[in-house]
């Protein structure tokens, strides 16, 4: 949860900010001039003493809504707003402490992993693994892994949940064992090696048998996945990239062979007056299958699913010379309710993604950051002079501050409490009512993206729609839920498959958003189009609403209507 920190400068009164927002083949449209309210730093921010104050000597987790906390041998289980324990396990020195699926896996230096129910601290049950030094834990339904022992002599071993046995062990020389993660069929080991250089690497084990499928070299996080492929943040050989802001690599899962590689080029890597911009971007995020690379007062948003090399990004962000400005301004988090946000020369700010950029000045940020969490309407920082802001997300208002003894580690929201960890503390405070609200998630606009004041005409009856069609790159697109509801057909939507099922008297439509195969009568049907989600509205092409349909479908200018005849 920590940012990288930056220096910044307090601000009192307006300022006018210069955005654009521009496909890169239209960098040189005008810029647009917005307002930006930054409040006075010296404005009385309400102070707010905490719920509750508990020290800590290890861990912190958060369940659904209980708190734990280590202290050295213990482990407290704490109702977030009273901070009354609800229960506690001391069975001995506790060495590491993880929970998944709502199961609390707490490995103890004996060399017994217990396993207990985060909701009442219930024992599950008791292995017995031997090992009194655990780094990382993972699990699925049958098996639980750990990263056991001492460099130079760290392995990987799997144990059956229900038995208890062994199942595998893994052992590399000279390996640092870093994160192991459950995905799929494999188990995913990343690592760093010393050899005649020291460098990263990612193995892929068969979860069954602990066997190692395939292997990478220089292989950071796993950012993506769809149903065939991995989508791999590459490192670079000893952390290099030459000339690239990030690269990709998309593997095969069954094979482990790179199937294709992204390159993401800075467009402003060389300015016109021959100066270099540092290609490294602040901060990669993904959300759904779009990739945003921050880098300096830019926001660059990518289709996952495309080759960068033969799709230009949509570009956000400030209007300044990369070169002399990338330094004032950094990519902090988002996009989160339709924003960007960006640490800068004056102070934090939210800036809309969209057409007309418009800058939101948060209250009270006169330090540089420490952490940054967003959940619901609150905003939540924590700065190097241990003070803690909590904000509207939407107006840029602080709700209160408070002081801490330490540095600010991070923040979570359970239940109706903000729970803060420093160094060595615990602290919760109330959620305010306006920060509790639910807020709106749009993602930004896509490139070209433009709602169409349109009706539609079904057999010469005219309806209006409560969701405008869309025009994205001069293609309209139409919604699919209430156009075929319209049409008398049932739809679903399966969270799991993410696929969305609609039945007529003639016909059963599947497609899958961001996909252009779609089945129409069990039969596979390619869309010249992939239909996307937006503000959580799936969109499918004009055209091929008009193959699903098996109908005529034509869109008249003039008329602003859209004409479907069955």
């Amino acid at each position: 949860m920590t940012n990288k920190l930056l220096s910044l400068v307090s601000t009192i009164g307006l300022v006018t900010l210069s955005f654009t927002s521009t496909a890169e083949a239209a960098m040189s449209k005008p810029n647009q001039y917005r307002e930006t309210h930054y409040y006075d730093q010296g404005e009385q921010i309400k102070n707010q003493s905490p719920l509750w104050t508990k020290d800590k000597k290890g861990t912190v987790l958060t369940g659904e809504q209980t708190v734990f906390i280590q202290q050295n041998d213990v482990l407290l289980a704490l109702d977030p707003t009273s901070g009354k324990e609800k229960w506690r396990f001391s069975k001995g020195a506790i060495d590491y402490v993880e929970i998944i699926n709502q199961q609390l896996f707490i490995h103890q230096k004996s060399g017994n992993l217990s396993i207990l129910q985060a909701t009442t601290g219930k024992l599950i049950s008791t292995i017995k693994t031997g090992k009194n030094i655990v780094s990382g834990i993972d699990a699925d339904k049958s098996l639980v892994y750990l990263i056991a022992g001492e460099y130079p002599k760290k392995s990987i071993l799997a144990f059956d949940l229900k038995s208890g046995q062994k199942k595998w062990e893994y052992q590399r020389d000279e390996s640092r064992y870093q994160k192991i993660e459950v995905r799929n069929n494999h188990l995913l080991v990343h690592t760093v090696e010393s050899g005649a250089i020291t460098q990263g690497y990612l193995y892929a084990l068969d979860l069954q048998t602990g066997k190692a499928l395939w292997a990478h070299s220089g292989t950071n996080d796993l950012i993506y996945e769809t149903d065939q492929n991995y989508y791999f943040e590459y490192s670079g050989f000893m952390g290099y990239l030459e000339d690239d802001m990030f690269v990709i690599n998309v593997v095969d899962k069954k094979t482990g062979k790179i199937v294709e590689t992204y390159r993401y080029k800075d467009p402003n890597y060389l300015s016109k007056n021959g100066r270099i911009s540092y290609p490294a971007v602040d901060r990669a995020v993904v959300k759904e299958n779009y990739l945003y690379l921050g880098k300096g007062p830019k926001l660059y948003q990518y289709d996952l699913t495309k080759n960068p090399s033969s799709s230009a990004p949509f570009i956000y962000g400030y209007n300044v010379d990369d070169g002399a400005y990338s330094g004032r301004y950094e990519f902090v988090l988002g996009p989160y309710n339709g924003k960007a946000f960006y640490l800068s020369g004056e102070g934090l700010v939210g800036t809309v993604l969209g057409k007309d950029f418009v800058g939101v000045g948060y209250e009270g940020i006169s330090n540089p950051i420490t952490t940054i969490d967003a959940y619901d309407n609150g905003l939540y920082v924590g700065m190097t002079d241990h003070q803690f802001v909590a904000l509207n997300v939407e107006t840029g208002k602080a709700f209160f501050k408070s002081k801490m003894n330490e540095q600010i580690k991070g923040t979570t929201v359970v239940g109706n409490s903000i729970i803060v960890e420093t160094e060595n503390q615990v602290k919760a405070f109330p959620v305010p009512k306006e920060a509790s609200k639910a807020i709106d998630q749009k993602q930004p606009l896509l490139p070209g993206f433009t709602k169409a004041d349109a009706k539609i005409s079904i057999n010469g009856k005219l309806y209006d729609l409560k969701t405008k069609p869309v025009f994205v790159e001069n293609k309209m697109y139409l919604p699919f839920r209430e156009l075929f509801e319209l049409l008398q057909a049932k739809v679903d939507y399966n969270a799991q498959t993410k696929k969305i099922t609609a039945t007529t008297a003639k016909s059963t439509i599947v497609l899958t958003p961001n996909e252009t195969k779609a089945l129409l009568n069990n039969q596979e049907v390619t869309m010249e189009k992939m239909p996307f989600i937006h503000e959580g509205v799936t969109y499918v092409p004009l055209r091929a609403a008009a193959t699903l349909l098996g109908a005529e479908v034509k869109w008249d200018t003039g008329k602003r209507t859209v004409f479907i005849e069955m």
